[in-house]
């Protein structure tokens, strides 16, 4: 098979051509040897023309993710700006989107494709850096990662950029992406705590992320502002009265059915090991910030509640444990 010439087909001016080679290129791309062949031709070049093509872009979209799984082309793509491309297209139609107050099928299913596209493409730390485009000196500095965030917390949109979750995840486990957003400027610091609000497993691994810059004064300082080891045993006690059936709690302990009452989720059972876990590395982390010094405040009698009811898991080793009762003892 001549791969070249397939991806010579995807750029021609004939529509119905063009849609013929991608769907063959797709196709092809669901197996790893014959995406491999593709390395030496001019795939990513042609396949950069057709960003925002109206004929065709689902099936470009669905292209790039299949061949972003590979490192060796997600690189590639990331060269080419595909990030820059993809993010502004998709800025594009959801700004047509509030604009006419009602989205299609297939632009839904267009955002979609989207995300899952950056999702493949920031796994890579260069793509992590070019989404946040952290090159800028400008305005344009964070635009997308900015206007992004936006979309994701917007009730009007909020139910169309659910995929974002696992971006925010990836590009918080980089570097230089948490050191620009702890900056007090970037106000994430309280944008990632109000996430917490949500009681999902995401929220608490984007905060975990962050919480390993904990030697930046930066982030030190909003850890106080925004009380966030209060936070984090806020999380973990509402959790528990979500999932109050694993406990048997007496229903005299006010303090963790009054936490409960300020936050309006609902009972999420799934995941909710993993997000326990998640909450107590958090702690563990903040345990590295001296709390007298800082003058870190939180709720005691809550924590003292959670420690109390986190000992009847039999999945929480006793390490984890201690590493609640040592934030219990820093805070007398």
């Amino acid at each position: 098979m001549e791969y070249q010439s397939i991806t010579e087909f995807i750029v021609d001016p004939k529509p119905e051509v063009r849609k013929q080679s991608l769907m063959l290129i797709l196709q092809l791309s669901q197996d790893q040897e014959q995406r491999s062949q593709f390395l030496n031709t001019e795939l990513i070049k042609n396949l950069s023309k057709l960003i925002g093509d109206l004929e065709c872009y689902q099936t470009v979209l669905s292209v790039i993710i299949q061949f972003s799984q590979d490192d060796s082309f997600c690189f590639e793509f990331i060269k080419q700006n595909f990030i820059i491309k993809i993010s502004e297209e998709l800025k594009q139609r959801m700004f047509q989107f509030y604009k006419q107050q009602q989205i299609n099928e297939q632009d839904q299913l267009i955002i979609q494709l989207s995300l899952l596209s950056l999702n493949n493409l920031t796994q890579l730390d260069q793509g992590k850096e070019q989404f946040l485009q952290l090159e800028q000196q400008d305005v344009n500095r964070c635009f997308y990662y900015r206007i992004f965030c936006n979309f994701f917390t917007d009730p009007r949109s909020k139910d169309y950029f659910q995929q974002f979750k696992q971006i925010l995840i990836n590009v918080t486990s980089s570097g230089p992406v948490r050191l620009e957003l702890l900056l007090k400027s970037m106000k994430m610091i309280q944008f990632f705590v109000n996430l917490l609000k949500t009681g999902e497993l995401f929220a608490i691994q984007i905060l975990k992320n962050m919480l390993f810059e904990y030697e930046q004064q930066e982030l030190i300082d909003q850890i106080v502002d925004y009380q966030l080891v209060d936070n984090v045993i806020n999380f973990i006690a509402v959790d528990i009265v979500l999932n109050n059936h694993l406990f048997n709690i007496d229903q005299n302990e006010i303090g963790l059915q009054l936490a409960v009452l300020q936050i309006d989720i609902k009972n999420q059972p799934q995941q909710f090991i993993q997000r326990i876990h998640e909450a107590i590395k958090c702690l563990l982390i903040l345990t590295n910030v001296d709390f007298l010094e800082k003058r870190i405040e939180y709720n005691r009698d809550k924590l003292d509640l959670v420690l109390r009811q986190l000992k009847k898991l039999d999945c929480l080793e006793r390490d984890q444990l201690e590493v609640v009762e040592t934030i219990y003892i820093l805070a007398k």
